[in-house]
């Protein structure tokens, strides 16, 4: 059997692809406007957070599980088409989801930074990355993504034929 430790920071992983791709391309669809540049430093920030959890893994010796970062690559491919209506315009509905699974993700990714932080109280090998800064610039993340979630519900809603 697998160290749990080892699966569940791979399952991370597989989730901080997930969010990394998704949050890019939110950034792209956005480009030029101050949500595109606002989603520009998330997806980065993302991206360094994946970064950072790659070396608390190689750290305590987890091996990367390939099956996991790849069923978070395809759920991020698929999560494409969903964004864009047949005209290439941002699709409300689209849209929403991803806000809302960036926002989950995140907030996943707080409970991540919470449970290594404890952990690295009585464990040496996940010592060593300063969880309160990450658990804060999360939590902002978080803050910044429940805004444009919430704005993206009341687009779909304008667009409802009610």
């Amino acid at each position: 059997m697998a160290d749990p430790l080892h699966a569940y920071l791979n399952d991370h992983l597989g989730g901080a692809t997930t969010g990394r791709d998704l949050a890019r391309t939110l950034a792209e669809r956005r480009a030029g406007t101050p949500t595109g540049a606002e989603m520009a430093r998330v997806a980065r920030e993302i991206a360094d957070d994946r970064d950072t959890l790659e070396a608390i893994m190689a750290r305590v010796g987890a091996r990367r599980s390939p099956v996991k970062r790849l069923v978070g690559w395809v759920t991020e491919r698929a999560a494409r088409p969903a964004m864009a209506t047949r005209s290439g315009e941002t699709d409300p509905l689209g849209e929403l989801r991803a806000f809302e699974m960036l926002s989950v993700g995140v907030e996943g990714k707080c409970c991540l930074w919470e449970g290594l932080r404890t952990l690295s109280a009585t464990v040496p090998a996940p010592r060593g990355t300063d969880y309160d800064e990450l658990l804060a610039r999360a939590r902002d993340q978080r803050a910044w993504l429940e805004e444009q979630r919430l704005a993206a519900t009341g687009r779909v809603g304008a667009a409802a034929d009610v």
